[in-house]
């Protein structure tokens, strides 16, 4: 899909499209009634890809491996999210998505500064790979888990139990050691 193909549809409320491996800058910016989009053989976005689509709850992306910066900047309906494939995610790629509770991402070897920049629900986020990323900074800034006030669960960042000595003295990591959890193999297969 090339560059802002649907960029500032208003009208378009769903998408299926099974064989899209990319799409373009900004391809659906500001496509404000989305709500649901499955592309499973999607591989890669490009910036702003679905930014600003306000009414987006569902995403399907079964491949996605690199999520570029500001992705899904300011979706600000979407309230979970899960990226079985993804392993890299950009500048904020999920910056001001205000209602996104969890996050999972089972294999992400790279996450770039302010991926949640923003999001001021978030409560739970998945790391569940067998290694420890590179992260930079300030990635869960103006959040929950940022917030030393932070009235929610005990552990926001869940992690293999063997990895949490190396997650919680990442550098840019260290200030949230405090909301790690491990959690073993089998309760990770629990999750499903």
């Amino acid at each position: 899909i090339e560059t802002t193909t649907f960029g500032w549809c208003s009208a378009l409320t769903s998408v299926n499209l099974p064989n899209v491996t990319e799409i373009g800058v900004s391809a659906f910016m500001e496509c404000t009634a989305l709500s649901w989009i499955e592309l499973p053989a999607l591989r890669s976005t490009t910036s702003k890809a679905f930014s600003a689509c306000t009414s987006l709850l569902l995403v399907s992306f079964p491949c996605l491996e690199t999520v570029s910066m500001y992705t899904f900047d300011d979706c600000s309906s979407l309230e979970r999210i899960y990226l079985p494939a993804a392993s890299f995610i950009g500048t904020n790629a999920f910056r001001d998505c205000v209602n996104l509770t969890t996050a999972s991402f089972p294999f992400v070897t790279n996450i770039a500064a302010n991926a949640f920049s923003g999001c001021t629900s978030l409560e739970s986020v998945y790391f569940l790979g067998s290694s420890v990323p590179s992260v930079a900074s300030k990635i869960f800034q103006s959040t929950p888990i940022a917030s030393a006030d932070y009235l929610g669960h005990f552990g926001s960042i869940y992690v293999k139990h063997s990895l949490v000595a190396r997650w919680a003295s990442l550098y840019n990591f260290s200030s949230y050691s405090a909301r790690i959890v491990g959690l073993t193999d089998e309760e990770i297969a629990a999750l499903g």
